[in-house]
């Protein structure tokens, strides 16, 4: 079985896409970790389930490129993939990540200082349609009843 130099070209080129979509999925678990700090045994298990996405990933590309034959050449080229995207977009996801965690804590400290009373007015406005609502269901009885004595006393004065 000989393999040719065009398809190790192309294996070890999917191997670098699978470095590329490892490091999609760290990033993702990474960014998790900067939004809210974890315990330390849940970073554990989030380290936990990477690897065992990168292993089975990385057999299922082996299996498909080069027969289920590990190569160093494809080894190496998933961890380029994976150092890639790691310092371009990786960089730029934690960088955007880091700062949305920045604005959340600030907003945070904001309502918690300031919430009660903005929640106080908030909560008046939105209030307002429904108690209006309220007493209109409270008050539509009487005005039935009300209409209905109009109307009876005009039934009276046609009849006479």
């Amino acid at each position: 079985m000989e393999t040719y130099l065009s398809k190790q070209a192309m294996a070890f080129l999917w191997s670098m896409v699978l470095g590329g979509a490892l490091g999609a999925v760290y990033d993702w678990f990474r960014v998790g970790r900067i939004l809210k700090k974890k315990a330390a045994f849940t970073v554990f298990l989030e380290d936990l389930l990477f690897s065992l996405i990168a292993a089975l990933s990385t057999a299922f590309c082996l299996t498909l490129t080069n027969y289920g034959q590990v190569r160093l050449f494809l080894l190496v080229g998933e961890g380029a993939g994976f150092l890639l995207y790691y310092n371009t977009l990786g960089a730029l996801v934690a960088l955007q990540a880091r700062l949305l965690a920045r604005l959340l804590r600030r907003i945070r400290a904001f309502l918690t200082r300031f919430g009660h009373y903005f929640a106080k007015k908030i909560m008046n406005i939105l209030k307002k349609p429904f108690i209006f609502l309220k007493e209109w269901c409270r008050m539509l009885p009487y005005d039935t009843i009300r209409r209905r004595k109009r109307l009876d006393r005009h039934d009276r004065r046609k009849k006479e």
